[in-house]
């Protein structure tokens, strides 16, 4: 667990159940190989960089953070590696809006909103 760090870049090379990280800024954490979860609460800036053996191992639980996103390499066959325009890394933005309604069943519907539209 890491407590109200600043400035920090962790790696982490696999762990039982979890690495958490609350009331921090500025966050780097480096998932080598098995990490089943990462949890990140009350935090403000939390990159979380994944490698190709654990980025599908992984899940990442995010609660009253802001600007959290996810950097991880690309699938073979999905980019092409002579094309030096192309990144070999995606990265993905954890939204934090929700757009929430009650459908025609009487079922709460929560939508991500990913951007501006």
């Amino acid at each position: 667990m890491m407590s109200r760090c600043k400035k920090v870049d962790i790696s982490v090379t696999e762990t039982m159940s979890m690495v958490e990280v609350i009331k921090s800024e500025q966050i780097k954490v480096r998932v080598i190989k098995k990490v089943p979860t990462v949890s990140v609460e009350l935090c403000n800036q939390v990159q979380v960089y994944p490698t190709m053996e654990s980025k599908r191992l992984m899940n990442l639980l995010t609660t009253a953070s802001q600007s959290i996103s996810v950097t991880y390499p690309k699938d073979e066959g999905t980019y092409d590696p002579t094309n030096e325009d192309e990144d070999p890394m995606a990265v993905q933005v954890v939204p934090e809006t929700y757009h929430v309604k009650v459908d025609e069943k009487d079922k709460i519907v929560v939508t991500p909103q990913l951007g501006i539209d």
